[in-house]
C-alpha cells in the first residue's frame, strides 16, 4: 500500500543511539533497542538511526516489527541474545522502572554515505532519545531511498 508523504512523516522517527549500539544494530548483532518509553504515535513503522557523537549522523535506517512493553524480567528473556547488552547494563538502564519497552528490529538498512542532519538543518537538534518533529518531517523525506535490506 502508497502512503501519502504526511502518513510516511507520521510513521518514521528519529532514534537517537550511541554509536557503539547503532554499530551493532547495522551489523545485525543487535535486533532489540531498548527503551524507558516509546513513541505515542502507535503507527510508527520505520526509524532512522542517528548516532551520536562522536558520530554525528544518521547511519541507517530499520523496519520495527514490534514493539514489546513488559516487565524487566521478561523483556530480558525475550530479548536477551540479541540485546547487545550485558545483563548488568540492560538492569542499570532500566533503574527504577519495572517496565520497559524493546524496539524489534525487522529489516536494516544502512546508508552507503551517512548523513549530518545539520546539512540540511543547520538548526538540527539530535533528539534525546527519539523525535517526529517538523524537522524530522523535513530530514525524512529528504534521505535516501527508503527499499529495506534483509537482515
Amino acid at each position: 500500500m502508497m502512503r501519502s508523504e504526511n502518513e510516511e512523516a507520521l510513521t518514521s522517527v528519529i532514534l537517537s543511539i550511541k554509536p557503539r549500539f547503532a554499530r551493532a544494530i547495522m551489523d545485525g548483532s543487535k535486533r532489540y533497542e531498548f527503551r524507558r518509553r516509546i513513541f505515542k504515535n502507535e503507527n510508527v513503522d520505520t526509524a532512522y538511526i542517528y548516532a551520536t557523537a562522536p558520530v554525528k549522523k544518521i547511519i541507517g535506517r530499520i523496519e520495527i516489527a514490534r514493539i514489546i512493553e513488559t516487565d524487566l524480567a521478561r523483556l530480558w528473556k525475550l530479548s536477551s541474545e540479541y540485546s547487545g547488552l550485558q545483563r548488568e547494563e540492560f538492569l542499570s538502564y532500566f533503574d527504577g522502572l519495572e517496565r520497559g519497552f524493546a524496539i524489534e528490529i525487522r529489516d536494516v538498512l544502512e546508508f552507503d554515505e551517512p548523513i549530518d542532519p545539520r546539512e540540511m538543518l543547520p538548526d538540527f537538534v539530535a533528539p534525546q532519545s527519539f523525535c517526529y518533529s517538523s524537522d524530522a518531517d523535513y530530514l525524512l523525506k529528504n534521505l535516501p531511498d527508503k527499499q529495506p535490506l534483509n537482515t
